[in-house]
């Protein structure tokens, strides 16, 4: 615990015997205001104790008299980076107005642009979380940066836009740019920063999507034409997201490997953690296995906890799990490793839409695990240790689409088939589903399968298959692209179409085993036994006794190899003769 300094001064006066009431000097401020300012350097960056950073920050501020904190020179430099650090803490444990009002002060004080660099940056993110940004506010920001930016974006300076910068960079080799002089304006810099946080919020407003397009490009071009930048990464990155969503896949992919090569010659580690985390999922998907892609990230987790950035350390912590749960790893050790790094790391505290994502995929573990569950539509609520479901929903901003996400998968993994239905007919025009291609191919799987199932149980409802089929094609175009992580998906929906239009036992007994084998060459645990209990589901419709053989091995895989009990007990409820060497019938949702 720290001594006050009043105290100290008591204890000062006491002795000489002089009166109580003297004022702190000048130099028992400043020593005392620097010592709070050391704290609480020292609870963000070893202890993540991000609010206990903040109070500190403020006390220290509270120690130097409110006409002298800016009016003397003596004060000016501690005061502005004490002001600095509170404004940027109260930003990550979510007190926006108070990071605000620290922040405007900033900016209002500020005696070079130097000094204006982080508080503009500053101010742009508050915008963008407070979701209240104007593009005359991006204008502005980027000419006090002395970048500049049109007022109006049309289609044509686009069109010529996109296509300048895409001669430039057919033109230039990978070496070239990497070859590239280092940024030293730091105006230029901080302006490309400020450009590809915006551009990823412009994504999600409908109306804005082709300035964040324009965005990316401009990014681009200060990157090309002035030098590398810590931030350059990022750029080529948002940039080959866009040709992405274009449909220009290989284009995508070179600069998602481009902007990984450009890790080792930018000095920011916080960078690299972001790039690493989104080039995975964004870009490279397309064309590599999700779990080479997982390699270099947890080594980016731990570069983000040794240096302090518990930020960036949740961006690569989601990616983490993501990428493992949807490539069949071990829920036990999924959900031990998440939890041991949620707490020990006290990540939880923070409250982001990074965290709540996080959260939701956690809860959505430890569902499936559960042994014990009143009713099977308790398994699909996501109550539990890690969040409570009203609680998360009551919160404005919080990320619906990977929430909506969570509950359709749990509908659909414990029957309620016309429920994942509707939380996917939610989710389906979502931006994120579509610029994320893991999470893409994922979700267009689980929905065409709800569909199908949907469809058999009301066959008068043609919508159904109709929406299953349409789904179908969206995985069958990534599949025949080249995206290995799409061929295990689309082989079970090619067996859900087969059963749809053939009733020949050897023709569908041929592409289950088809569909099991290739799961189990590609080491999908979950869609394994997905496969298997698929086969063991046709084949009881059929009244086929094979089915009992797959379901024995459904759920033998959902218990012992994918860890999910919850759901092989389910599985085993849910069959009435199951076991019995008895005739199957269709299983139907609850």
């Amino acid at each position: 615990p720290l001594i006050s300094p009043d105290q100290e001064s008591n204890n000062n006066n006491n002795n000489d015997g002089s009166n109580h009431n003297t004022p702190l000097i000048h130099n028992n401020c400043i020593k005392w205001a620097r010592v709070y300012l050391f704290a609480s350097k020292y609870c963000e960056c070893n202890r993540s104790a991000f609010a206990e950073s903040a109070s500190l920050l403020q006390d220290g501020l509270a120690l130097i008299e409110d006409n002298l904190k800016w009016s003397s020179s003596v004060y000016f430099d501690l005061v502005f980076e004490m002001t600095e650090s509170l404004a940027r803490m109260k930003f990550i444990i979510g007190d926006i107005d108070g990071c605000k009002i620290a922040n405007d002060e900033l900016l209002l004080r500020a005696m070079s642009i130097k000094q204006k660099l982080t508080p503009l940056t500053l101010q742009i993110e508050i915008q963008i979380t407070s979701k209240v940004l104007k593009n005359t506010t991006f204008r502005l920001v980027l000419k006090q940066l002395n970048v500049s930016y049109p007022r109006v974006v049309t289609p044509l300076n686009l069109f010529r836009k996109l296509k300048r910068v895409r001669s430039i960079l057919k033109n230039t080799t990978d070496e070239q740019i990497l070859n590239l002089p280092l940024m030293v304006n730091p105006q230029l810099s901080t302006a490309i920063l400020v450009m590809i946080q915006v551009q990823y919020y412009y994504y999600f407003v409908p109306q804005k999507k082709l300035l964040a397009i324009y965005i990316s490009l401009r990014a681009i071009e200060l990157s090309l034409s002035h030098g590398l930048s810590q931030y350059s990464a990022n750029a080529f990155l948002s940039y080959g997201i866009t040709e992405m969503i274009l449909g220009n896949i290989d284009i995508g992919n070179r600069l998602g490997m481009l902007s990984l090569k450009l890790l080792s010659f930018i000095p920011c580690k916080y960078t690299g953690c972001t790039v690493l985390g989104s080039t995975a999922f964004c870009i490279l998907a397309q064309k590599q296995r999700l779990r080479k892609l997982l390699e270099p990230i947890p080594q980016a987790l731990n570069e983000a906890l040794e240096v302090g950035s518990i930020v960036h350390a949740s961006v690569c912590l989601l990616e983490v799990i993501s990428i493992r749960l949807v490539t069949g790893d071990n829920l036990y050790s999924l959900g031990k490793f998440a939890r041991n790094i949620l707490y020990q790391q006290r990540i939880n505290e923070l409250d982001n839409k990074v965290i709540s994502q996080v959260k939701c995929l956690l809860q959505l573990i430890l569902n499936l695990q559960c042994e014990d569950y009143g009713t099977w539509k308790d398994a699909t609520l996501l109550n539990g240790e890690i969040m409570n479901e009203d609680q998360y929903k009551s919160v404005k901003g919080r990320d619906s689409s990977t929430f909506y996400f969570c509950k359709m998968f749990l509908n659909f993994m414990f029957g309620f088939y016309k429920e994942a239905h509707m939380f996917g007919k939610k989710i389906c025009q979502s931006f994120l589903v579509k610029s994320c291609v893991a999470l893409s191919t994922i979700f267009e799987f689980y929905y065409s399968l709800s569909s199908y199932r949907c469809y058999e149980i009301h066959p008068r409802r043609r919508k159904y298959l109709r929406t299953a089929r349409r789904y179908r094609r969206l995985v069958r175009r990534r599949h025949r692209n080249g995206n290995p992580n799409a061929t295990p998906c689309y082989r079970l929906l090619e067996v859900e179409e087969l059963r749809h239009t053939s009733d020949e036992i050897s023709e569908l007994s041929d592409a289950c085993t088809l569909a099991i084998e290739l799961q189990m060459v590609e080491g999908y645990s979950h869609l394994e036994a997905l496969a298997n209990e698929q086969a063991g589901r046709i084949f009881g419709a059929l009244r086929c006794y094979a089915a009992d053989r797959y379901l024995n091995k459904a759920i033998f895989v959902y218990k012992n190899k994918w860890g999910a009990t919850a759901k092989g007990l389910w599985l085993q409820a849910a069959h009435k003769y199951y076991g019995e060497g008895r005739s199957h019938h269709q299983s139907k949702s609850k």
